[in-house]
């Protein structure tokens, strides 16, 4: 490992990612106890032996930027020179994938630490209990989960019984009408919360389903602000330079680490809310602002979670 503090990365990642790439070398190069230097690298062919040992002698961390560059490097069987190894803008399931196939000795020398693309469950629901106790909510929140969202069921059907929040878990299938069965599911609700799934969520349903809720009076809680600006109600992410900053932070605290280590996947301890206010008035919701709501629902994980979660 590199002393005094001066550290070698690479950088996996696509060019569609290259101004989060910037603005966590930004972060990194202004924090004022450490010096890197970054190289950065596009996905390409699995590695050779020789590339990974160059990568070993060269580099103390490796930031994989996305699923792609994530499967990337371990397909290049980096087992022999594990390098520390930070993840983000992935989900569990992609990390999942990737540690079916290893064995359980590969596993405890992976080196990864996954800092998750989405929100946690608890903070989604924490959005919506912070929106309903601003606004009358009467009814059930429904949720639609698909083949990559349906192992989040037990989780969120026990944070609704310990927050006394109604919720009708719907499971769709991609192959049948499943923009028929969101469209029930909207006019059975009184409101739709979006957990992330691309069989459900996506550029074909997007249209439709906010239109759905639109005539429907039923508001859609979103994922993105990019969901907001599109006719969601309100959403929870974090945002480029959250991201940047915590991302900055984890790699520092991962080269501190002694090594090997087995993967561990965390969220993003900060976080942004977005509101559309056209879609509050036609909906008839009475919102506080963008901070003032994040800041209630800062108040509540301070209240209900663990210390140092």
């Amino acid at each position: 490992m590199a002393q005094g503090h001066h550290y070698k990365i690479a950088i996996l990642t696509e060019p569609h990612h290259f101004e989060l790439s910037n603005l966590i070398q930004e972060t990194l190069y202004k924090s004022p106890n450490h010096k890197s230097r970054i190289t950065r690298f596009e996905p390409k062919p699995i590695l050779t032996q020789n590339q990974l040992e160059q990568l070993k002698q060269k580099f103390d961390l490796v930031l994989a930027i996305g699923p792609k560059s994530l499967h990337y490097y371990f397909e290049s069987k980096p087992f022999d020179y594990p390098l520390p190894v930070v993840s983000i803008l992935s989900r569990p399931s992609e990390l999942d994938k990737i540690l079916k196939d290893l064995t359980p000795q590969q596993i405890a020398v992976n080196n990864v630490v996954q800092l998750y693309l989405d929100q946690p469950l608890y903070r989604q629901l924490n959005l919506i209990r912070t929106l309903c106790q601003q606004s009358k909510c009467i009814g059930s929140i429904g949720i639609a989960l698909g083949p990559s969202s349906k192992n989040y069921r037990k989780e969120l059907e026990k944070l609704a019984e310990n927050n006394q929040i109604p919720i009708n878990i719907v499971e769709i299938n991609p192959q049948l009408h499943p923009v028929e069965n969101m469209h029930h599911l909207l006019k059975e609700s009184m409101m739709l919360l979006a957990i992330p799934d691309e069989t459900i969520f996506n550029s074909r349903t997007g249209r439709g389903l906010l239109l759905s809720s639109y005539h429907n009076k039923t508001p859609i809680i979103g994922y993105s602000k990019t969901y907001v600006n599109h006719g969601a109600l309100a959403a929870v992410y974090t945002s480029p330079k959250q991201l940047a900053e915590e991302t900055a932070h984890l790699m520092l605290d991962t080269l501190s680490r002694p090594l090997p280590f087995p993967a561990k996947g965390i969220y993003s301890k900060d976080f942004s809310v977005a509101i559309n206010p056209q879609v509050a008035k036609s909906m008839g919701f009475i919102l506080k602002t963008e901070n003032e709501i994040k800041q209630h629902m800062l108040s509540l994980e301070m209240k209900e979670l663990p210390h140092g979660q």
